[in-house]
């Protein structure tokens, strides 16, 4: 039958995530909430016809919710009981700083005073609507997870995880890897732990990060 994962939040990123669980194995049932109902249904409808026509045949569903409805979220979390939560849920995408005055996104960008709080908000409202539904499903949270998490982790409704961009950065490595060793990519192992600014500019940055390269058994990450 397959895992049920329930995500919150359709815009760009969380309309991207709902096309690639719709070709993901495993995953049975989809359930895709947004305060938006005309364009939630049309994104819902559109990664459901275009899954079916690779071969994904999946039940996807949209629903409407208003995750500032701390009682109503529960309630809806209760009925469909997910076995995965993954939230995309933001006040305002990181793009959008763009259209700030120059100089004051330069200052939000550096200090991430702005980008915070527009994280923050409506995923804390989401996670207490976890708590007080009873479920048991983990929260995966795709929101700015380098600063959100540890401040709802704190405040006892952290995640059980983020996901960033290290994947970007990994899927290179893999290929110059298997250049360099001569080595099909199904053999190479790379283990890497790491915050978002390493992703970005590198070790220069100074911030800790684990990394491993494994090539069948063999350790080469020196």
């Amino acid at each position: 039958m397959g895992k049920t994962v329930m995500i919150f939040g359709l815009g760009d990123l969380g309309g991207w995530a709902l096309e690639f669980l719709a070709r993901c194995e495993g995953v049975g049932t989809i359930i895709a909430a947004d305060l938006r109902e005309e364009q939630g249904v049309t994104k819902t409808h559109t990664a459901a016809v275009g899954a079916a026509q690779q071969g994904y045949y999946k039940t996807i569903e949209f629903q409407k919710c208003d995750v500032r409805d701390i009682d109503g979220t529960a309630e809806l979390l209760k009925t469909i009981n997910p076995d995965l939560i993954y939230s995309t849920l933001t006040l305002a995408a990181w793009s959008q700083l763009a259209f700030f005055p120059h100089e004051i996104e330069k200052k939000a960008e550096k200090a991430s005073l702005v980008r915070l709080p527009l994280q923050i908000v409506l995923l804390s409202k989401l996670m207490q609507a976890v708590k007080k539904s009873g479920i048991t499903a983990p929260v995966l949270n795709h929101s700015l997870p380098d600063l959100v998490n540890p401040v709802l982790w704190r405040n006892g409704l952290g995640p059980i995880c983020g996901v960033g961009n290290l994947d970007i950065v990994v899927s290179e490595i893999y290929r110059k890897v298997s250049l360099a060793e001569n080595v099909p990519i199904r053999e190479i192992t790379i283990c890497m732990v790491a915050a978002h600014p390493v992703g970005v500019l590198g070790t220069r940055t100074g911030v800790p990060f684990f990394f491993k390269i494994l090539v069948r058994d063999k350790d080469i990450t020196s």
